[in-house]
């Protein structure tokens, strides 16, 4: 099977982008990144509730294999029993499986706290050099 390449014309696509902007109106004095404020960049809404989704992670990282087996029917205790019986001659190939993504659930809670971390340590960083350019002036 063969794979056909796929050329891009990038000056099309500039020439695109420029008609884009005329139509549009923008000019180039329109906004430049320093108009842009640094603390824009800084909510901590966002933030605050990745750590609360990491906390619910935390909370919900370990998966079980087995949990109650409950019928509330007329033939409930048939299909509890039915159940039970197919869960044991499964069990074989289920457990693995819920071991390994626990694993998988673990390892990735951890990175989740690790890059909260560094984002805490680069935010508490941009907000020191924030301060010390104020004082320092233009």
């Amino acid at each position: 099977m063969e794979n056909p390449v796929q050329t891009v014309n990038v000056q099309e696509i500039m020439n695109e982008i420029r008609r884009d902007i005329q139509i549009k109106g923008y000019k180039n004095s329109d906004l430049s990144f320093p108009d842009i404020p640094y603390n824009a960049y800084s909510d901590k809404s966002h933030i605050d509730s990745f750590a609360e989704n990491i906390r619910d992670l935390r909370n919900r990282e370990n998966v079980f294999a087995s949990r109650p087996i409950k019928s509330n029917r007329v033939f409930g205790f048939a299909i509890v029993a039915f159940k039970k019986i197919i869960r044991r001659l499964m069990s074989f190939y289920i457990e693995p499986i819920v071991s390994d993504q626990n694993v998988i659930n673990r390892l990735s809670v951890s990175r989740f706290i690790e890059l909260y971390l560094e984002v805490e340590s680069l935010r508490s960083r941009v907000e020191y050099l924030e301060k010390r350019n104020e004082r320092q002036g233009p």
